[in-house]
């Protein structure tokens, strides 16, 4: 009966550990393509289509701003120009502070 066990026990880690290890059809042979080659450089498409999606963004928001009543403009304005006059206060990172020409 022990002898049974122990071949069953065996029979099983050995699958497992056929199932377990890493095969060369796990995909390690695929290529990458690179995708430098594949998108055209044509700087004037982007830059039309940046400005597109910061016309739609700002459309959008307008039209979020206009939706609301007047407090609520008035207390979204002030936010605003906290936070830019606070993004203003922000030390430089370590690296650009320990790197730069002095």
């Amino acid at each position: 009966m022990s002898h049974l066990r122990i071949g069953l026990y065996s029979a099983l880690v050995l699958v497992f550990f056929c199932f377990a290890t890493p095969t060369k059809a796990a995909g390690q042979n695929k290529r990458k393509k690179n995708r430098k080659t594949e998108m055209p450089n044509d700087g004037a498409k982007t830059k039309s289509n940046k400005e597109e999606k910061r016309a739609a963004y700002n459309s959008g928001r307008d039209k979020h701003e206009s939706i609301q009543d007047k407090k609520t403009r008035k207390r979204m304005k002030q936010t605003r120009n906290k936070s830019m006059i606070n993004a203003g206060k922000k030390k430089l990172p370590f690296y650009k502070r320990w790197f730069r020409q002095k």
